[in-house]
């Protein structure tokens, strides 16, 4: 087939037009001396200079892979990845030279390819712009032909410069041609001389209609036609559009400049004829390079089959079927369809019945970007994603429809990428941010494997890859979307969901993590669906309401600046602990497993990205008993914390993608934090346990109440807990995740100032009324978080969600709070509580054994005792006579200083001899500041030492005020403030 075409002719013509040829292959390189350097447009280069076209021979290489070739034809064969016959017959085409053989001589056929020469210079160069008097001087008609029977200038686009002006002769005897066209431009030739000569420039011609262009909006079509005379008759046909040409027709269309068309939609209007048919392909190639945002010729058959006609009734413009199949002559162009009767009328009715083929869709504000050859190339229609096939002359499918809705950066402004909208096989709407470097790793491949593993549907013929690739990384936008690795607020105005923003965020977001969400929020079911079916249920239950009040806890954190802290429910199991949390789960989302709820059975790291994904919302996490007790104590530091670990890039500096989050988790298991750790030989610290607030959620001190209602007060009619629970269940599986909506809409809706400080006032009213004039700091700190939960509750009860009483989340958070103070002990430090039971644990477990008794009031013990090993001091016992209560006995245990600081090992005595001086449990002489007494112990001789002695009744004295639970307090005057 090769030896059909003239490669020597082909690649000789391709030289003389070497730029324009390179414009249509290669755009967007640059001349560096002889040479033309591009980056390789066939593979993933990015070093501009190894890939080179030699602008005097056509030789070409890529010295990056050893990619060469002789002539222009190869390297349109390589770049279009066709055979070299396919490659002579489109260059052939673009330059409008048939290849074929048979149109030339013999002679020339047998006759050696001239030498290849250097391309001359132009002898011939435009001026711009004009001299104001070499405008007036203008030639207005030539000698040997006289005046022209009209004449068009090209003027600029503010019209004041003719930057060439056409003439056409009719019936010249000069030549014995009917018509001859002769352009004008000003410009000096090869000799320096400066005039107005009858030539048109090599290349970069202008359009004709500029002027035009300029003053029209850019929405308005542009209609090209072949000819300056086609043009004035097309403006008239097609008023709304703008009628345009080039200089000398079909076969000078690489050297006109169609670059101020860039991002134009474009009508073709061809001549009736072979050349106006063939000048559609290389037409479209050149608009392709330039940026149109869509090209189509006109179905011009149709002139042929409808004449132009009026109803006389109406005077109406209509079509009928044409009669005269000459109707439309040869050569036909839009100044003979204004001869033949046509008006605009006609056209519109025209345009009806398919004169520009079927009705493209309107680019999305999103493509109006500098996407050049992309969007010229690639069609995004409904059915999907189109590539135009040079060599089939008609669009290719790619696959699926695929929408590229932003570019999408970090809050750093790295980590580029595209964000992309299609459907799956399913028809579900699917949204992917497609990391950049997805498309120069490996081909492109993990960019499209990406979307295929989501569901796109790739068309199945071998280029479709590439092409979807290539789409990809040429396409522009100048949207932008910021990419946000957490939940929650953003900016004051603005929260964020894992399907949704809610508010006015400064700028677009997108959450973006490169594993499935974390954080499955979900909507089933209306709010007053939820309220009547769940939240009703509280009244009367404090727990259950506690649990929802905590749910409603972290949108609260951020405008209160509050640290993150966890709950967490401890009990026997099946009293309806995981109830609860799948309760406050349905706040947000479906409560199941691996939906909402997830589990404590998970990594540190993986925690972190959990953390991060629930940030500002409830993390709710069942069953502690699943964690490592080794691990707890740092995982419970790790979630409060509200930080990531820094991780550390190939060179060792921080990449500063540490993930933050401030979260309220609701945790559930069988033992505490202490209980837990205590299986890895651990004791919590105070921290651990302030950030962890341990809270047994069963009110019911006698077991028949315990096992029938579980941790439930009021049944409401289902007879027992369990039966309460299973209820709870089965609708928090059906109706959830609205009651979050709501919240946050209402605090984005109102005034953050003042929303930060009706919380302020909530909280501290709370605090005033729970907490006695001798807590702690720790259950102070403590007191301030059940202090939130109360003021969220309140506030979601204010606002119509929950539709509890005014006070009763108040109510509830207080006597969850007095629970978790009878759980550790009282309200003092932890620390100190510990030390005191650390004593007393040790004289009753150890009175006998480690304590020598000590009867008499001498200073002496019974010899015949049992001996005493590794004696920590003296035990002496005094009984008391009551005739009411009968006898009793009080020991009291003298210590010397290293015993007591042998029986409290990792204690400081000096802290716990204060410690038991105010609880009266140390006698002590009467000097000021002393924690010691004189005393003559046994084996002391007559001289008195220093001792601590301790009495141990005063150590055993129950604290009534620990239980919290007398049931007195409805919490009804507590000042619980309004909105």
């Amino acid at each position: 087939m090769n030896s059909k075409y003239n490669f020597a002719l082909i690649n000789d013509r391709a030289l003389q037009s070497i730029d324009s040829v390179l414009s249509r292959w290669l755009a967007g390189g640059k001349r560096q001396g002889n040479e033309y350097v591009i980056a390789n447009p066939t593979r993933l280069d990015s070093h501009v200079g190894s890939f080179s076209v030699n602008l005097t021979n056509g030789i070409w290489c890529d010295f990056a892979t050893g990619d060469k070739g002789g002539d222009l034809i190869a390297l349109v064969a390589y770049l279009d990845r066709t055979k070299n016959g396919e490659a002579c017959k489109a260059l052939g085409q673009f330059l409008g030279i048939d290849p074929a053989i048979e149109h030339q001589s013999h002679a020339q056929h047998n006759a050696p390819p001239p030498p290849k020469q250097k391309p001359p210079s132009p002898d011939f160069e435009p001026i711009r712009p004009i001299p104001e008097g070499a405008l007036k001087s203008c030639p207005t008609s030539i000698r040997n032909l006289g005046k022209p029977s009209q004449y068009w200038d090209y003027l600029d686009s503010d019209g004041k410069q003719i930057l060439l002006r056409v003439m056409r002769f009719d019936n010249t005897a000069a030549n014995g041609r009917p018509k001859d066209y002769r352009p004008f431009c000003y410009g000096k030739n090869k000799a320096g001389r400066v005039a107005w000569y009858s030539k048109a420039p090599t290349i970069d011609r202008p359009l004709y209609g500029l002027h035009k262009l300029a003053t029209t909006p850019v929405t308005a079509k542009i209609l090209l036609c072949e000819g300056e005379k086609a043009a004035g008759a097309a403006q008239v046909l097609f008023p709304d559009a703008v009628a345009m040409t080039w200089p000398s027709g079909s076969k000078a269309i690489s050297k006109a400049d169609f670059a101020p068309l860039r991002s134009r939609v474009v009508w073709y209007w061809p001549d009736n004829d072979k050349a106006g048919s063939d000048s559609i392909a290389p037409l479209r190639a050149v608009l392709g390079v330039v940026g149109v945002a869509d090209f189509t010729p006109l179905n011009i058959k149709l002139f042929a089959q409808h004449s132009p006609s009026t109803d006389a009734a109406s005077g109406k413009a209509t079509l009928s079927a044409a009669t005269d199949s000459n109707q439309w002559p040869s050569k036909a162009d839009a100044a003979d369809a204004l001869a033949l009767g046509w008006k605009a009328e006609h056209i519109e009715l025209l345009l009806k019945n398919g004169l520009t083929g079927i009705p493209k869709q309107k680019p999305k504000p999103t493509e109006q970007s500098n996407n050049s050859d992309i969007t010229s190339r690639y069609q995004s229609r409904p059915e999907g994603l189109y590539s135009f096939n040079s060599k089939l002359e008609k669009y290719q499918c790619v696959g699926g429809p695929l929408q590229v809705t932003a570019r999408s950066r970090d809050k750093l402004s790295e980590g580029w990428g595209l964000l992309v909208n299609f459907q799956d096989f399913d028809g579900v709407e699917k949204t992917w941010n497609i990391p950049g470097c997805f498309l120069v790793t490996e081909g492109g491949n993990k960019a499209v494997e990406g979307l295929i593993h989501r569901g796109y549907r790739l068309a199945s013929h071998r280029d479709a890859k590439n092409q979807l690739r290539e789409f990809l990384m040429g396409y522009d936008t100048p949207q932008r979307v910021r990419l946000v690795n957490r939940m929650g607020w953003h900016g004051h105005n603005a929260f964020m969901l894992p399907d949704r923003v809610i508010g006015e965020p400064t700028e677009p977001l997108h959450y973006y993590n490169d594993a499935p969400s974390l954080c499955k929020t979900s909507v089933s079911g209306e709010l007053n669906d939820w309220k009547e079916n769940i939240a009703k249920y509280g009244s009367n239950n404090i727990f259950l309401t506690f649990a929802i009040s905590a749910a409603f806890t972290g949108p609260f954190l951020d405008i209160q600046g509050s640290e993150s802290f966890g709950i967490h429910l401890y009990g026997d199991s099946s009293l309806g602990k995981t109830t609860l949390l799948e309760v406050a789960a349905s706040v947000y989302g479906h409560p199941e497993r691996g939906e909402y709820t997830k589990t404590w059975r998970t990594t540190a790291n993986a925690l972190e990205g959990m953390a991060a994904a629930h940030s500002d919302c409830l993390l709710a996490l069942d069953e502690l008993a699943q964690i490592e007790p080794r691990f707890i104590g740092e995982t419970v530091y790790s979630l409060c914390s509200g930080v990531g670990k820094s991780r550390a890039t190939e060179t060792g500096n921080n990449r500063g993608t540490q993930h933050r989050w401030r979260i309220i988790f609701l945790s559930s298991g069988e033992k505490t934090l202490s209980d837990h750790m205590a299986e890895a030989n651990q004791k919590p610290k105070a921290g651990q346990e302030i950030r962890l607030l341990a809270i047994c959620p069963n009110p019911h001190k006698d077991s028949e109440n315990r096992l029938l209602l579980g941790n439930y007060e009021d049944h409401h009619s289902f007879n027992t807990g369990a039966a309460l629970s299973d209820h709870l269940k089965a609708a928090a599986r059906r109706f959830h995740g609205s009651p979050i909506l709501a919240l946050v809409e209402a605090m984005v809706a109102t005034d953050r100032e003042n929303l930060a400080a009706h919380l302020n006032t909530a909280r501290e009213n709370f605090k005033f009324e729970i907490l006695g004039g001798t807590a702690s700091g720790q259950a102070h700190r403590a007191a301030d978080k059940f202090a939130l939960v109360a003021a969220a509750g309140e506030y979601a009860s204010q606002i119509g969600i929950t539709g509890w009483k005014r006070g009763w989340a108040t109510y509830a958070a207080g006597r969850a709070f007095r629970s978790w103070v009878a759980m550790r002990g009282g309200d003092g430090n932890l620390e100190d509580t510990k030390a005191i039971n650390h004593v007393r644990e040790m004289l009753t477990k150890y009175g006998e054994s480690r304590f020598s008794r000590w009867e008499s009031d001498d200073a002496r013990i019974d010899e015949h005792a049992p001996r005493t090993m590794e004696r920590w001091g003296f035990r002496k016992t005094v009984t008391e006579q009551d005739s009411m209560l009968g006898d009793s006995s009080e020991n009291t245990y003298y210590l010397t200083r290293d015993g007591l600081k042998d029986m409290c090992k990792s204690f400081d005595i000096v802290h716990i001899a204060r410690l038991l001086k105010e609880r009266g449990a140390l006698e002590t002489d009467k000097e000021e500041g002393r924690l010691t007494k004189k005393v003559r112990l046994p084996g002391s001789g007559k001289k008195a030492v220093n001792c601590y002695v301790i009495n141990l009744s005063a150590l055993l004295i129950d604290d009534d005020s620990l239980t919290g639970e007398d049931g007195s307090d409805t919490g009804d005057h507590w000042d619980i403030p309004s909105l």
